[in-house]
């Protein structure tokens, strides 16, 4: 129970008895990163003061009690609290405690790491800016200070994957002041460096990529899911002849997890996958890849599909220009469906059905996985796939009607 003293100030000596701190589990500081070790015990307080979990005015437990409850020693938090108090983010008071300030501004902020795309790589796409806004609108809302760390795109080498990492987020983790790192892509990740870099930076962290091997902390869209429904779509319009365009990115250990997916999704539903099916776009997509792409499936009239399912909005653009070009009568010869991201505004000049999957519920969800590490709490799923928006009567797992459908994966 909350027990307040006579006191009619606002640090008013509230005391909380051990049973009913509603905190307890969220104390305990990581020590996993590679600054001094009051430096992480500072930032994880200052983390539950600016999330809004520690309240203005409230008070800390006891010293003795509160170095219990972090998991370090008295010195230890000794160090962390004056430096917070140092930071105008803590207040004491002799014979009163400690307690959070009344505006607890601070002079440094212990900020969250975005790692995405440097702004002139030449593979940046709408669906980078719809995320990096996403982003914004999320961690302003959550009161989280943060960062955006650019890899550095490397126009001299031929292989796209040859990016830096931003050299400034090392020396910042170095210094203490990253509570957290958010990866957006799968791109900052690929690479080997990038991954050495980031493993090595030893703070909570999350991707939104599964080819992402920096952290088996993961929120991603659920690619699969969508070929799933393009293809149930397709049989319910009568289409017998499927073919399916993808992009990189689904391949690991020899498995092709969209390919397998289609052909698993095709014979479900009885139709068949076209003669000579498949074509999958090399790194980085775009609509010259797709219009290629079509071509090639439609050169031959005998084995020619009557849909195609394509997993990327902008080679399905340059699908979508070839057929025209070709004078494809659409849909009545050939039935297109594509994957693209909500907020995109992107135009097809032919009739192309889609299915949205949306940034922002993406974005929330690497947040919320996130601030959970953040805090030192336990993450039972660290695979999380977000389907996507799918009308009533049209799911491939239960799921609210024009919302994302969420598949949990336990690791």
């Amino acid at each position: 129970m909350l027990r307040r003293t006579k006191s009619n100030s606002f640090y008013g000596g509230v005391r909380m008895s051990m049973s009913q701190d509603r905190l307890a589990h969220l104390w305990r500081v990581r020590t996993e990163g590679v600054a001094p070790l009051w430096r992480q015990c500072a930032t994880h307080i200052e983390t539950l003061i600016r999330d809004g979990t520690l309240k203005p005015g409230e008070a800390l437990p006891a010293h003795t009690e509160l170095a219990r409850r972090t998991g370090v020693g008295a010195s230890t938090l000794q160090k962390a609290l004056v430096w917070l108090t140092t930071e105008n983010l803590l207040v004491r008071h002799r014979r009163r405690g400690t307690f959070v300030a009344k505006n607890p501004k601070g002079g440094r902020t212990a900020w969250v790491a975005v790692v995405t795309r440097a702004m002139f790589d030449p593979a940046l796409s709408q669906w980078d800016l719809l995320c990096a806004r996403a982003l914004v609108e999320t961690l302003t809302d959550a009161g989280q200070s943060f960062r955006f760390y650019h890899n550095a795109y490397l126009p001299d080498k031929p292989d796209a994957f040859q990016q830096e990492l931003d050299p400034r987020l090392s020396e910042d983790v170095a210094s203490g002041r990253v509570a957290g790192v958010l990866v957006i892509g799968a791109i900052p990740t690929n690479h080997p460096e990038f991954r050495e870099q980031l493993k090595s930076a030893r703070v909570p962290m999350v991707e939104t990529s599964e080819r992402g091997t920096a952290t088996p902390y993961v929120v991603t869209f659920d690619r699969c899911a969508f070929v799933r429904a393009a293809v149930q779509r397709a049989a319910r319009r009568g289409c017998r002849r499927l073919a399916l365009i993808e992009t990189p990115g689904f391949v690991a250990d020899g498995h092709d997890r969209l390919a397998e997916t289609f052909e698993a999704a095709v014979s479900e539903q009885g139709v068949a996958a076209a003669k000579d099916w498949l074509r999958r776009i090399a790194w980085p997509p775009g609509a010259a890849k797709g219009a290629a792409a079509f071509q090639s499936l439609w050169q031959d009239g005998a084995s020619r599909p009557d849909a195609i399912v394509v997993t990327d909005e902008y080679v399905a653009q340059g699908v979508a220009q070839a057929a025209q070009a070709m004078d494809v009568d659409v849909p009545a010869d050939v039935y297109l469906i594509a994957q693209v991201n909500r907020g995109t505004g992107i135009s097809y000049p032919v009739p192309v059905d889609t299915i949205e999957f949306d940034p922002l519920e993406l974005i929330r969800g690497a947040w919320n996985m996130l601030r959970e590490r953040m805090r030192g709490q336990v993450v039972n799923r660290r695979l999380v796939r977000i389907g996507p928006c799918l009308p009533e009567g049209e799911v491939t797992r239960p799921t609210s009607a024009g919302q994302p459908a969420v598949e949990e994966v336990a690791t």
